[in-house]
């Protein structure tokens, strides 16, 4: 007598625990290496807008001899159009203590800037002092006028102490600009400052000392 073996066909529950957990992991995996793809290309604009400011600022110094003026030494954005958040309550310009969390902010704040601060520092150490980095409008015409400014990416974080890019000038012919980069370090043809946030780094461009500024309040 001749028997006929039948495959019963579909999955043991095992089997499909089994393939259902080699899924996930899969798609955990592409998951990872969608955004690490994220965030390098987005890292590459950054850079791109980091480099494109490097570039006006000397183009714009090789032409006049010197790099734009400014009001005064200190921190400026770059570009226009920063978020009103970054906005410090003008009641905290001096402090006899830390305000409350809850009261840092003030976005009705009508002695503030419309184009918002790219960068508030508080500190309530024996300093007791704040920057707080806003757009010059001259700085930007000044530049302007040798060329097409770099558009403006803006970091979309949701740091409440620093949007990028902001110049710094120090001395008489120290010129940095400053950019943040998602990760924990900074592209090779940066100088890295340190973390500024988290999975977060500030990186710097020094530009050539080789031309001064000029301070015009």
């Amino acid at each position: 007598m001749l028997y006929r073996v039948h495959k019963k066909l579909g999955f043991t529950i095992v089997e499909l625990i089994v393939v259902i957990a080699m899924i996930g992991i899969l798609a955990a995996i592409g998951i990872v290496m969608f955004n690490g793809v994220q965030d390098r290309a987005y890292n590459l604009e950054r850079l791109n807008e980091m480099k494109g400011w490097e570039n006006i600022f000397t183009i714009y110094a090789a032409q006049e001899k010197k790099y734009p003026s400014v009001p005064a030494l200190g921190g400026y954005c770059l570009g226009s159009g920063f978020p009103t958040k970054t906005q410090i309550d003008d009641e905290f310009s001096s402090w006899g203590s830390p305000p409350a969390a809850s009261a840092r902010w003030s976005p009705a704040e009508t002695a503030n800037p419309a184009e918002g601060y790219c960068r508030n520092i508080m500190s309530y150490g024996s300093g007791n002092w704040q920057a707080r980095h806003a757009v010059n409008t001259s700085l930007n015409t000044q530049l302007a006028s040798v060329g097409k400014l770099p558009s403006n990416q803006q970091f979309g974080g949701d740091y409440d102490w620093m949007v990028t890019p902001y110049v710094t000038y120090q001395g008489t012919n120290s010129v940095i600009i400053s950019q943040a980069f998602i990760g924990t370090t900074c592209p090779k043809t940066t100088t890295p400052v340190g973390p500024a946030g988290t999975n977060l780094m500030l990186c710097q461009i020094t530009l050539s000392p080789r031309y001064s500024f000029d301070i015009t309040p």
